[in-house]
């Protein structure tokens, strides 16, 4: 699943019609949720007037609006992770593991779950990263959210988040869950603040692999789908 942003498109952010214009300059399809949308550019037909609950839930305005506040320069992409993409993911999630600030992954480890992985590609460069991992029937991990630092401030973490969040629901699930150290940077996206002991012993696995185990102070934080808070396990 793919879908284009486009560059430098100046729009109020509370524009009710950002869909009369379109997310591929050349008129190519956007692919939604698995469904060709095609966007006319110069067209003379004529388009829906968007009501509020129109705009809601519209794919095209859900896939526009976030790059007319957070783009920036140069053309971005949201799209699956491919194998040959899992070298510079690598490279961006363990600059921050270098700084004690998420845990580092091994090429193979990457490889291995690169299914779960959404990127943001800017001008055919992989920016930034997130990974969206099913852990039980309603339940998945929000993880490896990470941006180059040459790519701060673009709001690149952001669409990757949202991204993430839109396939959780794709799948039916009905909360995630995340583990950081930046919860105020989380709560944007309506993440609130649990108590660790809440979540499935199984998420811990991954923690014997950190050097900070068992004194870790990562902050455990829940999205409920729909709703944006916490829930009980």
């Amino acid at each position: 699943m793919e879908r284009h942003i486009p560059a430098k498109r100046k729009c109020n952010r509370n524009c009710l019609s950002p869909i009369v214009q379109p997310a591929n300059p050349d008129g190519r399809p956007v692919l939604l949720n698995g469904t060709e949308t095609r966007l006319v550019r110069n067209s003379t037909e004529k388009m829906p007037k968007l009501t509020p609950d129109a705009v809601s839930e519209s794919p095209v305005v859900a896939a526009t609006e976030p790059a007319a506040t957070h783009a920036g320069a140069g053309s971005v992409l949201i799209r699956r992770a491919r194998v040959t993409d899992m070298p510079q993911v690598q490279k961006i999630i363990n600059h921050f593991a270098d700084r004690d600030e998420m845990l580092h992954r091994s090429l193979n480890e990457l490889y291995e779950h690169v299914r779960d992985f959404v990127v943001a590609e800017v001008d055919g460069q992989v920016q930034a990263c997130a990974a969206i991992q099913v852990t039980w029937d309603d339940l998945a991990e929000l993880k490896c959210v990470a941006v180059a630092p040459e790519a701060h401030g673009r709001g690149l973490g952001r669409l990757v988040i949202e991204q993430c969040l839109a396939e959780a629901r794709d799948l039916g699930l009905r909360r995630v869950f995340a583990l950081t150290y930046k919860p105020e940077f989380f709560s944007k996206f309506g993440f609130e603040m649990i108590d660790r002991t809440m979540l499935p012993h199984k998420v811990w696995g991954e923690c014997i692999k950190c050097h900070k185990f068992p004194n870790c102070n990562e902050i455990a934080m829940m999205h409920v789908i729909g709703r944006g808070g916490p829930a009980n396990i």
